[in-house]
Protein backbone atom coordinates (compact mmCIF):
# COMPACT_ATOMS: atom_id res chain seq x y z
CA UNK A 1 0.00 0.00 0.00
CA UNK A 2 1.47 3.27 -0.67
CA UNK A 3 2.96 5.71 2.33
CA UNK A 4 0.87 9.24 2.25
CA UNK A 5 4.12 11.46 3.09
CA UNK A 6 4.19 14.36 5.25
CA UNK A 7 1.51 13.78 7.88
CA UNK A 8 0.99 16.03 10.23
CA UNK A 9 1.80 14.46 13.48
CA UNK A 10 0.68 16.34 17.32
CA UNK A 11 3.23 14.37 18.99
CA UNK A 12 1.93 15.73 22.93
CA UNK A 13 -0.21 12.39 23.87
CA UNK A 14 1.54 8.90 24.19
CA UNK A 15 -1.92 7.47 23.17
CA UNK A 16 -2.18 9.84 20.17
CA UNK A 17 1.05 8.39 19.47
CA UNK A 18 0.38 5.12 19.98
CA UNK A 19 -2.52 5.43 18.04
CA UNK A 20 -1.09 6.56 14.88
CA UNK A 21 1.93 3.96 14.33
CA UNK A 22 0.81 3.34 10.87
CA UNK A 23 -0.12 6.88 9.39
CA UNK A 24 -0.28 4.91 5.43
CA UNK A 25 -3.15 5.69 2.86
CA UNK A 26 -4.37 2.28 3.86
CA UNK A 27 -4.41 2.54 7.22
CA UNK A 28 -6.39 6.30 6.81
CA UNK A 29 -8.63 4.46 4.09
CA UNK A 30 -9.61 1.99 6.65
CA UNK A 31 -10.07 3.94 9.41
CA UNK A 32 -12.42 6.61 7.41
CA UNK A 33 -14.15 3.95 5.89
CA UNK A 34 -14.48 2.42 9.51
CA UNK A 35 -15.92 5.75 10.78
CA UNK A 36 -18.07 5.44 8.16
CA UNK A 37 -19.94 2.54 8.96
CA UNK A 38 -19.96 3.67 12.45
CA UNK A 39 -21.93 6.57 11.05
CA UNK A 40 -24.33 5.35 8.62
CA UNK A 41 -25.42 2.55 10.59
CA UNK A 42 -25.81 4.47 13.69
CA UNK A 43 -28.51 6.60 11.47
CA UNK A 44 -30.06 3.78 9.57
CA UNK A 45 -28.35 4.61 6.28
CA UNK A 46 -26.51 2.20 4.69
CA UNK A 47 -23.84 3.23 1.70
CA UNK A 48 -20.70 2.77 -0.37
CA UNK A 49 -17.69 4.70 -1.06
CA UNK A 50 -15.17 4.09 -3.67
CA UNK A 51 -12.18 3.75 -2.69
CA UNK A 52 -10.94 6.19 -5.27
CA UNK A 53 -13.70 8.83 -3.62
CA UNK A 54 -11.89 7.61 -0.43
CA UNK A 55 -8.46 8.87 -1.58
CA UNK A 56 -9.54 12.03 -3.24
CA UNK A 57 -11.31 13.16 0.08
CA UNK A 58 -8.35 12.01 2.33
CA UNK A 59 -5.94 13.96 0.04
CA UNK A 60 -8.46 16.98 -0.12
CA UNK A 61 -8.52 16.96 4.12
CA UNK A 62 -4.65 16.41 4.08
CA UNK A 63 -3.89 19.56 2.04
CA UNK A 64 -6.50 21.78 4.10
CA UNK A 65 -4.96 20.40 7.12
CA UNK A 66 -1.33 20.89 6.21
CA UNK A 67 -2.41 24.66 4.47
CA UNK A 68 -4.04 25.20 8.33
CA UNK A 69 -0.96 24.20 9.80
CA UNK A 70 1.50 26.66 7.93
CA UNK A 71 -0.80 29.60 8.69
CA UNK A 72 -0.56 28.74 12.24
CA UNK A 73 0.98 32.41 13.65
CA UNK A 74 3.83 31.31 15.96
CA UNK A 75 5.52 34.29 18.35
CA UNK A 76 9.42 33.65 18.43
CA UNK A 77 11.73 35.02 20.86
CA UNK A 78 15.08 35.08 19.96
CA UNK A 79 18.22 36.52 21.90
CA UNK A 80 19.69 39.90 21.01
CA UNK A 81 23.35 40.13 20.32
CA UNK A 82 25.37 43.19 20.70
CA UNK A 83 26.54 44.40 17.57
CA UNK A 84 24.51 42.35 15.55
CA UNK A 85 21.97 43.25 12.95
CA UNK A 86 20.59 40.09 11.20
CA UNK A 87 18.56 37.14 12.99
CA UNK A 88 17.18 34.12 12.00
CA UNK A 89 13.59 33.57 12.62
CA UNK A 90 13.67 29.60 11.82
CA UNK A 91 11.13 27.83 12.11
CA UNK A 92 9.52 30.76 10.75
CA UNK A 93 8.98 30.84 6.97
CA UNK A 94 7.67 33.94 7.00
CA UNK A 95 8.20 36.82 9.63
CA UNK A 96 5.55 40.04 9.46
CA UNK A 97 6.05 41.37 12.71
CA UNK A 98 8.63 42.05 15.20
CA UNK A 99 9.03 43.44 18.33
CA UNK A 100 11.59 44.71 21.38
CA UNK A 101 11.65 45.80 24.35
CA UNK A 102 7.35 45.36 24.48
CA UNK A 103 7.34 47.90 21.50
CA UNK A 104 6.82 47.00 17.89
CA UNK A 105 9.17 48.02 15.49
CA UNK A 106 8.72 49.89 12.49
CA UNK A 107 9.00 47.50 9.34
CA UNK A 108 10.78 49.80 6.59
CA UNK A 109 9.55 48.70 2.83
CA UNK A 110 12.91 49.45 1.60
CA UNK A 111 11.52 49.67 -1.87
CA UNK A 112 10.15 53.00 -1.25
CA UNK A 113 13.54 53.97 1.67
CA UNK A 114 15.65 56.97 0.93
CA UNK A 115 18.85 54.96 2.40
CA UNK A 116 19.31 51.44 1.66
CA UNK A 117 19.92 48.44 4.08
CA UNK A 118 23.69 48.95 3.60
CA UNK A 119 23.49 52.47 4.69
CA UNK A 120 22.28 51.40 8.46
CA UNK A 121 25.68 50.31 8.88
CA UNK A 122 26.58 53.23 9.50
CA UNK A 123 23.84 53.98 12.00
CA UNK A 124 25.74 53.98 15.62
CA UNK A 125 24.17 50.86 17.80
CA UNK A 126 20.95 51.17 19.95
CA UNK A 127 18.02 50.86 20.85
CA UNK A 128 16.44 48.85 17.97
CA UNK A 129 13.61 51.21 16.10
CA UNK A 130 13.22 49.41 12.43
CA UNK A 131 13.27 46.27 10.69
CA UNK A 132 13.10 44.73 7.25
CA UNK A 133 12.96 41.07 5.79
CA UNK A 134 16.08 39.66 4.81
CA UNK A 135 14.40 36.38 3.32
CA UNK A 136 11.59 34.22 4.64
CA UNK A 137 12.83 33.47 8.03
CA UNK A 138 15.27 36.03 8.56
CA UNK A 139 15.06 39.79 9.51
CA UNK A 140 17.52 42.96 9.85
CA UNK A 141 16.87 45.60 12.64
CA UNK A 142 18.63 49.30 13.29
CA UNK A 143 19.79 49.79 14.84
CA UNK A 144 21.84 47.01 16.09
CA UNK A 145 21.76 46.48 19.65
CA UNK A 146 24.25 48.13 21.63
CA UNK A 147 25.51 46.03 24.51
CA UNK A 148 23.44 48.47 27.29
CA UNK A 149 20.37 46.82 25.05
CA UNK A 150 21.35 43.18 25.74
CA UNK A 151 20.55 41.29 28.80
CA UNK A 152 17.68 43.78 29.89
CA UNK A 153 15.56 42.07 33.21
CA UNK A 154 12.29 41.61 31.42
CA UNK A 155 10.94 39.95 34.40
CA UNK A 156 11.98 39.83 38.02
CA UNK A 157 10.68 37.82 40.56
CA UNK A 158 8.99 40.05 42.77
CA UNK A 159 8.58 38.33 45.77
CA UNK A 160 11.98 37.33 46.74
CA UNK A 161 13.07 34.06 48.00
CA UNK A 162 15.39 35.04 50.59
CA UNK A 163 13.39 38.47 51.92
CA UNK A 164 17.01 39.53 53.76
CA UNK A 165 15.93 42.13 57.18
CA UNK A 166 16.53 45.58 58.02
CA UNK A 167 14.81 46.66 54.69
CA UNK A 168 12.10 50.02 54.64
CA UNK A 169 9.24 50.38 51.84
CA UNK A 170 10.58 53.03 49.36
CA UNK A 171 14.64 51.76 49.22
CA UNK A 172 15.54 52.04 45.82
CA UNK A 173 18.22 48.43 45.84
CA UNK A 174 20.78 47.72 43.16
CA UNK A 175 20.34 44.53 41.65
CA UNK A 176 24.15 42.59 40.83
CA UNK A 177 23.51 39.02 38.92
CA UNK A 178 25.85 36.15 40.18
CA UNK A 179 28.04 35.78 36.81
CA UNK A 180 26.70 38.53 34.57
CA UNK A 181 24.52 41.83 34.46
CA UNK A 182 24.89 44.94 36.32
CA UNK A 183 22.92 48.30 36.69
CA UNK A 184 19.36 47.02 37.62
CA UNK A 185 17.71 48.47 40.07
CA UNK A 186 14.32 47.98 42.12
CA UNK A 187 11.58 49.71 44.46
CA UNK A 188 11.29 48.22 47.56
CA UNK A 189 7.14 47.77 47.87
CA UNK A 190 6.33 46.24 51.00
CA UNK A 191 8.08 44.38 54.11
CA UNK A 192 7.48 42.02 56.50
CA UNK A 193 7.66 42.29 60.79
CA UNK A 194 11.69 42.31 60.64
CA UNK A 195 12.09 44.59 57.14
CA UNK A 196 12.31 41.49 54.95
CA UNK A 197 11.58 42.34 51.43
CA UNK A 198 7.93 41.03 50.54
CA UNK A 199 7.44 42.56 47.16
CA UNK A 200 9.93 44.53 44.57
CA UNK A 201 9.14 46.24 41.51
CA UNK A 202 11.67 47.00 38.72
CA UNK A 203 12.79 50.47 38.11
CA UNK A 204 15.88 49.92 35.89
CA UNK A 205 16.16 46.73 34.02
CA UNK A 206 20.04 46.70 33.79
CA UNK A 207 22.33 44.98 31.07
CA UNK A 208 24.00 41.42 30.53
CA UNK A 209 21.95 39.61 32.83
CA UNK A 210 20.53 35.71 32.34
CA UNK A 211 17.46 34.52 32.75
CA UNK A 212 17.17 32.08 35.99
CA UNK A 213 20.47 33.62 37.57
CA UNK A 214 20.15 34.93 41.15
CA UNK A 215 20.19 38.34 41.62
CA UNK A 216 21.82 40.08 45.02
CA UNK A 217 20.62 43.09 46.63
CA UNK A 218 22.51 46.09 47.86
CA UNK A 219 21.98 49.95 48.84
CA UNK A 220 19.15 50.55 50.92
CA UNK A 221 18.62 50.37 54.90
CA UNK A 222 18.32 46.62 54.95
CA UNK A 223 20.84 43.74 53.73
CA UNK A 224 20.70 39.86 52.40
CA UNK A 225 17.64 40.19 49.72
CA UNK A 226 18.39 37.71 47.08
CA UNK A 227 15.90 37.43 43.95
CA UNK A 228 15.74 35.99 40.62
CA UNK A 229 15.80 37.09 37.00
CA UNK A 230 12.22 35.30 35.34
CA UNK A 231 13.20 36.53 32.09
CA UNK A 232 14.91 38.78 30.08
CA UNK A 233 13.84 41.16 26.94
CA UNK A 234 14.08 39.84 23.70
CA UNK A 235 13.26 40.45 19.97
CA UNK A 236 10.22 39.08 19.40
CA UNK A 237 9.56 37.73 15.30
CA UNK A 238 5.77 37.09 14.51
CA UNK A 239 5.32 35.19 11.87
CA UNK A 240 3.58 31.71 10.59
CA UNK A 241 5.48 28.28 11.58
CA UNK A 242 6.73 25.26 9.32
CA UNK A 243 8.52 22.46 9.58
CA UNK A 244 10.57 20.61 6.85
CA UNK A 245 8.80 17.24 7.38
CA UNK A 246 5.70 19.03 8.87
CA UNK A 247 5.91 17.03 12.63
CA UNK A 248 5.20 19.31 14.97
CA UNK A 249 6.31 18.08 18.42
CA UNK A 250 6.20 20.14 21.60
CA UNK A 251 9.47 21.46 20.70
CA UNK A 252 7.60 24.45 18.43
CA UNK A 253 7.68 27.44 20.63
CA UNK A 254 3.74 27.96 20.41
CA UNK A 255 2.27 24.53 20.35
CA UNK A 256 -0.04 23.40 17.32
CA UNK A 257 -3.45 22.94 17.90
CA UNK A 258 -4.47 19.44 18.48
CA UNK A 259 -7.38 19.92 16.20
CA UNK A 260 -4.21 20.43 12.84
CA UNK A 261 -3.24 16.67 13.35
CA UNK A 262 -3.91 13.38 11.75
CA UNK A 263 -7.53 12.72 13.57
CA UNK A 264 -8.42 15.79 12.08
CA UNK A 265 -7.44 14.66 8.34
CA UNK A 266 -9.96 11.62 8.87
CA UNK A 267 -12.72 13.90 10.39
CA UNK A 268 -12.40 16.21 7.49
CA UNK A 269 -12.62 13.46 4.88
CA UNK A 270 -15.61 12.13 6.88
CA UNK A 271 -17.13 15.20 6.39
CA UNK A 272 -16.43 15.55 2.76
CA UNK A 273 -17.65 12.10 2.19
CA UNK A 274 -20.76 12.61 3.84
CA UNK A 275 -21.59 15.76 1.68
CA UNK A 276 -20.92 13.83 -1.74
CA UNK A 277 -23.45 11.22 -0.53
CA UNK A 278 -26.36 11.25 -2.05
CA UNK A 279 -29.32 11.44 0.27
CA UNK A 280 -31.32 8.51 -0.91
CA UNK A 281 -35.18 8.25 0.48
CA UNK A 282 -36.37 5.24 2.59
CA UNK A 283 -39.03 2.86 0.84
CA UNK A 284 -41.59 4.80 2.83
CA UNK A 285 -41.04 7.52 1.72
CA UNK A 286 -40.56 6.75 -2.24
CA UNK A 287 -43.50 4.39 -1.83
CA UNK A 288 -45.42 8.27 -0.71
CA UNK A 289 -44.08 10.07 -3.54
CA UNK A 290 -45.18 7.74 -5.96
CA UNK A 291 -48.58 7.22 -4.78
CA UNK A 292 -49.17 10.86 -4.44
CA UNK A 293 -47.75 11.17 -8.33
CA UNK A 294 -49.88 8.59 -9.58
CA UNK A 295 -52.41 8.04 -7.41
CA UNK A 296 -51.40 3.68 -6.98
CA UNK A 297 -53.52 2.14 -3.95
CA UNK A 298 -52.84 -1.87 -5.64
CA UNK A 299 -51.94 -4.27 -3.10
CA UNK A 300 -50.42 -7.68 -3.67
CA UNK A 301 -52.05 -11.24 -2.23
CA UNK A 302 -50.86 -10.75 1.18
CA UNK A 303 -52.71 -6.83 1.26
CA UNK A 304 -49.33 -4.79 0.87
CA UNK A 305 -49.60 -2.35 -1.00
CA UNK A 306 -47.52 -2.80 -4.29
CA UNK A 307 -45.99 0.30 -4.36
CA UNK A 308 -44.24 -0.42 -0.97
CA UNK A 309 -42.95 -3.36 -2.09
CA UNK A 310 -41.71 -2.24 -4.97
CA UNK A 311 -39.95 0.93 -3.01
CA UNK A 312 -38.74 -1.51 -0.52
CA UNK A 313 -36.36 -3.40 -3.29
CA UNK A 314 -35.25 -0.45 -5.16
CA UNK A 315 -34.31 1.09 -2.05
CA UNK A 316 -31.94 -2.24 -0.66
CA UNK A 317 -30.84 -2.32 -4.38
CA UNK A 318 -29.42 0.71 -4.64
CA UNK A 319 -28.52 1.60 -1.14
CA UNK A 320 -26.60 -1.85 -0.54
CA UNK A 321 -23.47 -3.24 -0.62
CA UNK A 322 -21.15 -1.13 1.28
CA UNK A 323 -18.71 -3.05 2.32
CA UNK A 324 -18.07 -4.42 -1.37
Amino acid sequence: MPTLTDLIIVATDTDLVAELQEPTLGYLLTQLRADLDDTLVGSNVDGYFARSDLVGWINRAKADTEMRTRCHKVRLPITPVADTHTYSAQPLFEVFEVDFNGADLNYVDMANAAVGASGWDYVAAGMPTDWVPITGSSFRVKPTPAAAQVGMIDVLDTTPATPGTGYEVGDVITLAGNVTGTGATALVVSVNGTGGVTELTMVLPGQDFVAGHNLSATGGHGAGCFTTVTSIENLVAHGYSTSDALVLDTDIVTSIPAGLSVPSILSRAKALALAARPRLPGAAALAQAFNEEWGGSARDDKGNPVLTGWCAEISKSVRGGRRQ
